[in-house]
């Protein structure tokens, strides 16, 4: 636990969310919250010209009431016209609702998604001028004779729909999947849908930025029409899922069968394509005889805009600042602290936007990273640091299969409560599927940047590379299906409450603070004792 005593921006952020967590909930005047970080800002200078620890206790007050006072901002406050406040559009009727498409729309056989930049809505008697976003489904008039081809929508597209705007919908039953929350998180307050493509209409065009219009969206588009032209629908899916982070074309049945498997992770862009991006660019740059300093300002300009080019999801914010973070310490000649690096992307993303501290993937994606480097030591000054001292041919091998077993180890126990409660259930499967998926996948994910790079310049050579990467895609959603069919490739479970996850971790930091080897090995057989009578206990038995 020594290591973890220099980490003032891990300990900010771990402030920071507790202030985070307490301002979600209860509502205080913004004035008397401001008026207290003043307060504490003057005791702290105060006090620290004393050299007294009163300052650092200040200095930890005012970051806990900050983050109450951001997340209090970001919760609670919102414009009067927002779109949140209107009302439901009545059963036998239909409003007239404008705005500009703020990403590119997903299409499928029966309708069009897309998310809408509100502009005005007409009800018939009045002009409503509303702010905010809106998901938006256009659906196929199925009761029409005729049929008529969906409309050609693009991202920036200011355009007029007509048809019916609803509250999304909450949480029915106890356990059940929160879209409205889930929504509301991404702070989209509304749904509007449309029956029948007649009903909408195109106003004018190129209507975002020049960066989204003319870049960004642009080269998306290339991105997943490049991969949807030499791909079948599942293994395009799913290497537009590597690369571009696009989940929209994945099937029900395949994201079921990632989740059984324990392979959900691989769809999520993150640290594995900035790790590759860094590498490729370091190795091209080099070429060029460009100095360090160099190399690293182009690296980034990259990075940011790869991570604006997949969504900016949780994730890729992570390891994206996380990246900018490692180069800058490799230009200054500063000695890398992951767990300072971890907890300033951290206090990043969350004093920009405090909300995404409730989002699935910031939550999953920073237990899996955290556990990777804390367990993982662990792992590696027990079992690894043994293999170095075997005496046999294969150790090389070993030892690398070893490193990629124990890192999706350390991965699983440190999501474990968190998968079982988004998911229902705990994949048995995933250590064996992950060592033989992760590699495949990562040399697919190498190979559709290549493949993408390629097609710039000439079909034919991206056609021969995306031909050998089908093979390589084909063989692994093979594998993945075959793992998640396994009988007891994955258990149900219900139940997981706040408490059961505290007490996981709880016991997981139990077992990590062990002094000895023989204290680790006494204290990890009660925490499998324990957390095996836990999913026992949660095993939804109706659902086998």
């Amino acid at each position: 636990m020594r290591q973890l005593r220099n980490i003032p921006s891990f300990k900010f952020a771990v402030l920071l969310i507790a202030g985070i967590l307490t301002g979600s909930v209860i509502n205080f005047s913004l004035l008397v919250l401001i008026l207290t970080i003043c307060f504490l800002i003057a005791v702290s200078v105060y006090f620290r010209k004393l050299n007294s620890p009163v300052s650092s206790v200040c200095c930890f007050m005012i970051i806990i009431v900050f983050g109450i006072l951001k997340a209090n901002i970001d919760f609670f406050i919102l414009p009067e016209n927002s779109v949140k406040y209107l009302p439901d559009t009545k059963r036998k009727s239909n409003i007239i609702l404008t705005g500009v498409i703020s990403e590119i729309p997903d299409y499928d056989s029966i309708s069009v998604k897309l998310l809408l930049r509100t502009g005005e809505i007409f009800t018939g008697k009045d002009t409503i001028f509303a702010e905010g976003i809106i998901a938006v489904t256009v659906s196929r008039n199925t009761y029409s004779k005729s049929v008529s081809a969906p409309p050609v929508l693009k991202a920036g597209d200011n355009i007029a729909l007509r048809g019916k705007l609803l509250e999304a919908p909450g949480r029915r039953n106890p356990g059940e999947f929160d879209y409205r929350k889930y929504l509301e998180l991404q702070e989209i307050y509304k749904m509007f849908y449309v029956s029948g493509y007649e009903n909408v209409k195109v106003i004018s065009r190129g209507n975002l930025s020049f960066l989204y219009q003319k870049i960004i969206f642009p080269c998306k588009e290339f991105a997943l029409e490049n991969i949807g032209r030499f791909y079948d629908h599942d293994e395009s899916s799913y290497l537009k899922g590597l690369v571009t982070g696009e989940k929209g074309d994945i099937s029900n049945e395949m994201k079921k069968a990632f989740i059984d498997a324990g392979v959900m992770h691989l769809i999520a862009v993150s640290g594995l394509n900035v790790a590759y991006i860094i590498i490729s660019l370091t190795v091209v740059l080099s070429l060029f005889r460009l100095n360090l300093k160099y190399r690293s300002v182009i690296t980034i300009i990259v990075l940011v805009f790869y991570c604006v080019f997949t969504g900016s999801t949780p994730s890729i914010v992570r390891a994206t600042i996380m990246g900018i973070l490692i180069l800058i310490a490799s230009v200054s000649e500063r000695r890398i602290n992951f767990y300072n690096i971890i907890g300033t992307s951290a206090l990043i993303i969350l004093i920009l936007n405090s909300k995404q501290l409730f989002d699935a993937g910031f939550i999953l994606s920073y237990s899996a990273v955290i556990s990777m480097v804390f367990i993982y030591n662990l792992f590696e000054k027990i079992f690894i640091h043994k293999i170095s001292e075997w005496n046999i041919n294969e150790k090389k091998y070993v030892q690398n299969i070893s490193v990629l077993f124990f890192t999706t180890l350390a991965a699983q126990i440190g999501t474990i409560p968190l998968t079982a409660d988004y998911f229902g259930k705990v994949s048995v499967i995933s250590l064996i599927a992950n060592v033989i998926a992760v590699p495949l996948a990562n040399l697919s994910l190498a190979i559709g940047f290549f493949q993408i790079i390629t097609g710039i310049f000439s079909d034919y050579f991206s056609s021969i590379i995306a031909g050998t990467n089908n093979i390589l895609l084909s063989f692994q959603l093979l594998f993945i299906k075959w793992c998640s069919s396994v009988k007891y490739a994955s258990i149900n479970v219900s139940g997981f409450s706040a408490i059961t996850i505290f007490a996981y971790y709880f016991l997981l930091i139990f077992i990590l603070t062990s002094e000895s080897l023989r204290q680790f090995y006494f204290r990890f057989v009660i925490f499998i004792f324990t957390v095996s009578s836990c999913l026992l206990i949660s095993h939804d038995f109706k659902r086998i």
